[in-house]
């Protein structure tokens, strides 16, 4: 993930179809949240509170009801570099 502005690889969202309940959390290292949604065309442009954030190591937590009414709970890691 590079938000550098060039237009590729600026935004970092989970790819979801079919959705009826949603919710994509980024959180820092501190495991403070940093980036919440319940929109699945929204993703994170690497600022908090209009600030650049730093490179490093984020974790992602997603959770979603599918359209078999089905929920499901995903998490991992991302690097961010600028």
């Amino acid at each position: 993930f590079t938000p550098d502005g060039n237009k590729f690889n600026d935004i970092f969202k989970p790819v979801v179809m079919d959705v009826t309940e949603y919710e994509f959390i980024i959180y820092n290292r501190w495991g403070e949240v940093i980036f919440k949604t319940n929109n699945p065309k929204e993703g994170w442009n690497g600022r908090v509170r209009g600030q650049v954030s730093p490179d490093g190591v984020y974790l992602w937590r997603i959770e979603y009801v599918n359209h078999r009414g089905i929920g499901e709970i995903h998490n991992g890691s991302f690097s961010l570099m600028r």
